[in-house]
């Protein structure tokens, strides 16, 4: 489960399964084992959560598979907006809003070009579960994934009010 490395002056413990820095997990030496302590993590935090999911997925949408974090890199070497703009067009994130690509042009970052999405949405029973119903969305696949459950979540709900008569009826 552990290994330990050299990190600057000091020996650092890493997880071996996913080379979290064992220091900087979340309630360190408050739970029972390192499972424990990162199940509950993924359940409590968000960013721990998006720390797990890259060292998974590496910032690879697993819907279009767009390379987010290669893109990142390749957005921070380029000096003109032009070239920037002309990058981000040639994937699926020309579909962005300006204000999204502004954003994205002025700092490039991860964390504008890729989401941690459920698999099994919380609106849908999934807000409990563990790191295995996340999955990595680049920003565009992730907002046609939140539109359909949109429509999904507002079918059933017209669904759900057909056919209802007045409870009056059956109080007798």
């Amino acid at each position: 489960y552990q290994r330990r490395v050299r990190g600057g002056d000091e020996n650092v413990e890493l997880d071996f399964n996913s080379n979290v820095q064992l220091s900087k997990l979340p309630f360190q030496g408050r739970f029972c084992s390192l499972e424990c302590s990162k199940s509950y993590g993924v359940k409590a935090s968000a960013q721990f959560v998006r720390k797990i999911l890259f060292d998974l997925e590496l910032g690879v949408c697993q819907v279009c598979g767009l390379d987010t974090s290669m893109l990142a890199r390749r957005l921070k070497v380029l000096e003109r907006s032009e070239d920037k703009v002309k990058l981000i067009n040639g994937t699926t994130l020309r579909d962005l809003t300006d204000k999204q690509k502004s954003a994205i042009l002025t700092q490039p970052r991860e964390g504008l070009l890729w989401q941690a999405d459920h698999i099994t949405p919380v609106a849908e029973g999934g807000g409990l579960s563990d790191i295995d119903n996340y999955r990595t969305l680049c920003t565009i696949c992730h907002k046609a994934e939140t539109k359909a459950l949109m429509k999904r979540l507002s079918e059933k709900k017209q669904r759900s009010g057909r056919g209802t008569g007045d409870i009056r009826q059956f109080l007798g």
